[in-house]
């Protein structure tokens, strides 16, 4: 499952996470994670 994981954010950037996420295939987004830590 890790190996799918193509961005990471922190919990801070929630914004640009889900604007990256909103285009995901512009963005060759598969899987975006967003950290607590």
């Amino acid at each position: 499952p890790e190996k799918f994981v193509t961005h990471r954010f922190a919990l801070g950037d929630m914004e640009e996470a889900y604007d990256t996420f909103s285009r995901a295939a512009q963005e060759r987004a598969l899987k975006v994670i967003l950290s607590a830590s």
